[in-house]
């Protein structure tokens, strides 16, 4: 083979390379792009959720100061009538209202905080064993019903009769809205009571041989929110037909 074939082939190769590289490049530059774009996009998608939460907070304030006008404006008209038939549905209302949580409620009781336990690397055993479940939730607020609590919530969400608590992979979901741990339970009633069900309870014994870090303190006062959540959607699809 001549020198110059030898020239053409060596050509004929790096023409080859450079477009292989070439092509590479623009490859790897097109799925960089992508990236951007991407996690662009996802920075979008958060500020627009962050900017409904905010829209569905600010509505929610402006309903709940409409209704503090509006029981205002009762209580106005209750007193300036002087009927005491007005007087005492007023009272009936707001007892309706305080047992069924749509008002707040302010009193001594107990904040209960539950967190998964802390597993060391070398610990090779179940981690499902070592996380806290809605049976979990649900068999402590047992416990303070029955200790006697007048008032429940957990992460802020009012439990009223139609709450629920169910597992929804790592978070739980109480009134229709997620919450990741950790829990904080509050409970309106008496401390000492509601203290001694609950740290005695087969329960919290089981909980804190997992591992499971809990804190429970007594407060002289608690104030638990009234229930937010639209009272429809729980209501919807409930009904019994024939």
């Amino acid at each position: 083979m001549s020198r110059i074939d030898k020239r053409i082939i060596m050509v004929i190769i790096f023409i080859i390379l450079g477009t292989a590289i070439a092509l590479q490049f623009r490859s790897t530059l097109a799925a960089n792009r992508q990236k951007a774009s991407a996690a662009v996009d996802v920075e979008k998608l958060k500020k627009q959720l962050n900017d409904e939460r905010n829209v569905g907070k600010g509505l929610k304030d402006q309903i709940n100061e409409l209704e503090k006008k509006k029981e205002e404006s009762l209580k106005q008209d209750v007193n300036s009538t002087g009927s005491e038939y007005l007087k005492k549905q007023k009272e009936i209302l707001d007892y309706v209202k305080l047992i069924s949580g749509m008002t707040d409620v302010k009193g001594p009781g107990i904040i209960i905080k539950l967190n998964d336990a802390l597993l060391k690397k070398n610990e090779m055993q179940d981690a499902n064993y070592f996380i806290i479940h809605d049976s979990d939730i649900i068999k402590i607020v047992n416990e303070l019903k029955k200790a006697g609590a007048q008032a429940i919530s957990i992460n802020d969400e009012r439990i009223v009769s139609i709450s629920e608590q169910v597992c929804a992979g790592p978070t739980i979901r109480i009134n229709r809205n997620r919450h990741p741990v950790p829990f904080e339970i509050k409970a309106i009633g008496d401390p000492d009571a509601m203290y001694r069900a609950v740290d005695k309870s087969d329960r919290m014994a089981i909980l804190r041989g997992l591992k499971i870090r809990v804190e429970m303190t007594r407060s002289k006062e608690i104030l638990i929110s009234k229930f937010n959540s639209n009272i429809e959607n729980f209501i919807t699809g409930l009904e019994v037909t024939n």
